[in-house]
């Protein structure tokens, strides 16, 4: 197995065009490309580390960027996320444990596949999408594109984008074998906008049923039509835990499944509204 550690994204790209696997924080990447090479001098990683605009947090214009390399302790730390996005960084909380969550990163936990990918609700809900570099020039993704149809052949994510929406409020729960630290069963976000005399405009979204994370239309138009009330909300979580194809083939089995994509509803809703 080789190693390459490219200072530009230009090199990056060449690299990885050459079959090069992107490594961000190796979390994910390194143990199963690890045991799939088998030792094989062929297949080489891709430290992005070395790459400084990757690292970065920042908003410009009323967007907030955020870098690929950035850790996800780095994002579950920053008060600007969490008193803005706060869904985002209580994903990133909710990934593994401190030690895991110092090394993986936001591009890696966007990028991946397998499972269910913690950030990938958070950004359902956050109006987000995914920048990207490619030998052509940069690409943009809509979230639901990053989710739905993963990150295209030749792409490199350089960061999330995030825009800024006074008045919305987002929330984001978990369940998971043996808490944060172990794989996600269910994974549900949800944001409002709670200006006053606005409509709510809700967004939720669910992983750990359907194949990818998605959003739930149906539950989101009930909401928008009866409020946020205790009653409604029970309403609409009934409603979501009903909505979405069931397509995960192991266990816990689907009953299980769509009692806490229930429960995270009401659980997201409330912690919105309380806010």
């Amino acid at each position: 197995m080789q190693y390459a550690r490219p200072s530009t994204l230009a090199d990056a790209l060449a690299i990885l065009a050459a079959g090069g696997t992107p490594l961000a924080g190796g979390t994910l990447s390194v143990p199963e490309v690890a045991n799939a090479a088998a030792g094989s001098r062929d297949s080489f990683f891709i430290d992005l580390a070395g790459l400084p605009s990757l690292h970065d947090v920042a908003e410009r214009d009323g967007i907030l960027y955020v870098g690929a390399m950035v850790t996800l302790a780095e994002v579950a730390a920053s008060t600007l996320i969490a008193d803005s996005w706060t869904a985002l960084a209580q994903a990133a909380r909710a990934v593994g444990n401190p030690n895991v969550r110092r090394a993986a990163t936001v591009g890696g936990n966007v990028a991946w596949r397998t499972g269910v990918p913690d950030l990938h609700a958070a950004l359902l809900v956050l109006g987000g999408g995914v920048e990207c570099a490619t030998a052509a020039g940069p690409l943009e993704l809509t979230a639901e594109q990053a989710v739905d149809e993963s990150i295209p052949a030749g792409a490199l994510i350089t960061s999330i984008r995030l825009p800024r929406e006074p008045g919305r409020v987002s929330s984001f729960v978990k369940f998971a074998w043996r808490g944060a630290s172990g794989q996600t069963i269910v994974a549900v976000a949800g944001s409002l906008d709670l200006t006053p005399g606005a409509a709510l405009s809700p967004r939720l979204a669910a992983s750990g049923v359907t194949a990818r994370a998605a959003r739930l239309p149906a539950a989101e138009a009930l909401l928008a039509t009866r409020g946020s009330d205790p009653q409604a909300v029970e309403a609409v979580a009934t409603a979501a835990a009903r909505e979405l194809p069931f397509q995960v083939a192991h266990f816990p089995a689907e009953g299980y499944r769509r009692r806490l994509l229930a429960e995270g509803v009401r659980r997201v809703l409330t912690a919105v509204v309380r806010r």
